[in-house]
């Protein structure tokens, strides 16, 4: 009897963490895999920016950019990793506060503003950079919503997803070649047709920013 309770617990952990580790592979590949997918479309084209969309838009809004770039890994990376000056290099951004620091991890309260008359959006962030191999100049940020730390009562909207990642790699030509990821649910009564129009017009703006953050040395640090 013994015997047999061991061998279907064993089973059932099996089957966990088969579970576990295919949530954990298909969010690893999001950054580096989903621009080539089959499943997405490019809806934009530059000399220094593309666009991809999923074909099926059925779900929660999401987009990934994949940008090549003459600039070193790094000074991208220092820029999108020190969430402290995003009000000063990230467009749309009224407020973002580092909460707390931990073994490459960032809790961040943020607020986002919107164009009137909709209302801003604020959230808190966990987001890691673990994923990276500094001695290979390959850098990886993934952030997810956190609930470790309350939100103030400002009556603000809280997203109802928000998630995504960076992939900052070297290309062959010593600039840098990098992928972009975001999964947005604005939440509220913005209707999800208005939510990936803004997404592209909001990435394409972001994009463009942070080009011309990289183009020139910073002072920026990695936190």
């Amino acid at each position: 009897m013994m015997q047999l309770m061991f061998v279907k617990w064993r089973k059932k952990c099996l089957v966990l963490v088969t579970v576990c580790l295919s949530v954990n592979v298909a969010a690893t590949d999001t950054c580096t895999d989903s621009s080539a997918a089959p499943d997405r479309r490019l809806v934009y084209d530059s000399d220094t920016l593309m666009l991809y969309e999923p074909v099926d838009l059925v779900d929660t809004p999401e987009l990934t950019a994949r940008v090549n770039w003459r600039a070193p890994p790094e000074r991208l990376y220092r820029t999108v990793w020190n969430y402290a000056q995003f009000r000063e290099h990230i467009p749309g951004v009224r407020k973002s506060d580092v909460l707390r620091v931990e073994n490459g991890h960032k809790w961040v309260y943020q607020q986002l503003k919107l164009p009137g008359p909709l209302q801003d959006r604020h959230y808190v962030l966990e987001s890691t950079n673990l994923g990276s191999r500094p001695n290979q100049h390959v850098y990886r940020i993934t952030w997810q919503l956190s609930h470790r730390f309350p939100l103030p009562d400002n009556h603000l909207i809280q997203p109802a997803a928000f998630s995504g990642c960076w992939d900052i790699r070297p290309d062959k030509q010593g600039g840098l070649d990098a992928l972009y990821h975001i999964t947005l649910d604005p939440a509220g009564k913005i209707p999800r047709w208005i939510a990936r129009h803004g997404m592209r017009q909001y990435v394409k703006e972001l994009m463009l920013q942070l080009h011309k953050q990289v183009r020139f040395p910073d002072n920026n640090t990695p936190q």
